[in-house]
């Protein structure tokens, strides 16, 4: 519903989740591998901040990570408001081209 509103074309809940139907999965899937990077990349800071112990080395790979959290979130959230938005626009595409077969 949200790149539908973006666009200027409000639709209720049930025609959005008949709309949306045999999306869920494969955007399940795409989220996912779009977030693994992410993932592996918190992981091997964490591994690095508990290798290096304390002090001033760890001080500022922690102000690094609290840093680089922050435009992780910025950039996670582009991506997925990415699929939505592509998966919208399919769903569009393949509904205008149903619509146009029901009317022949």
């Amino acid at each position: 519903m949200l790149p539908a509103v973006a666009v200027d074309k409000p639709m209720d809940p049930f025609r959005a989740l008949r709309f949306g139907k045999g999306f869920g999965w494969p955007m399940v899937f795409s989220v996912i591998c779009l977030l693994i990077p992410f993932i592996v990349h918190d992981s091997a800071i964490i591994m690095l901040m508990a290798a290096i112990g304390s002090g001033l080395p760890q001080l500022l790979v922690t102000l690094q990570f609290i840093l680089l959290k922050g435009l992780e979130q910025i950039i996670v959230t582009i991506l997925l408001l990415s699929v939505m938005t592509i998966a919208y626009a399919y769903a569009r595409k393949q509904d205008e081209a149903m619509s146009g077969e029901a009317e022949d």
